[in-house]
């Protein structure tokens, strides 16, 4: 069976990035940026919001090295970008 690939891609946007190898690895990917998103808000320092990058991505790469990770950093900005606003 192939590895199918998930991808994340935000509303009204045509801009896409792999998110996990597979479906479990993508679910595990959400779980932790949702639960990471709780401990962020608007009042957050950009030096604890890198910290929180850094503590997902380190997760990820060790989790999932097949997918880049150029494209977690992509999606978790992207989200802790709307937490921001």
């Amino acid at each position: 069976m192939p590895v199918r690939s998930h991808r994340f891609a935000p509303t009204g946007s045509d801009t896409s990035a792999h998110a996990a190898a597979d479906l479990e690895l993508l679910l595990t990917f959400l779980c932790r940026l949702r639960t990471a998103l709780f401990d962020v808000s608007v009042d957050t320092p950009d030096d604890e919001l890198d910290r929180v990058e850094e503590r997902l991505v380190a997760h990820y790469r060790a989790a999932d090295p097949a997918v880049a990770e150029a494209d977690w950093r992509w999606i978790i900005r992207r989200c802790i970008g709307e937490v921001r606003l």
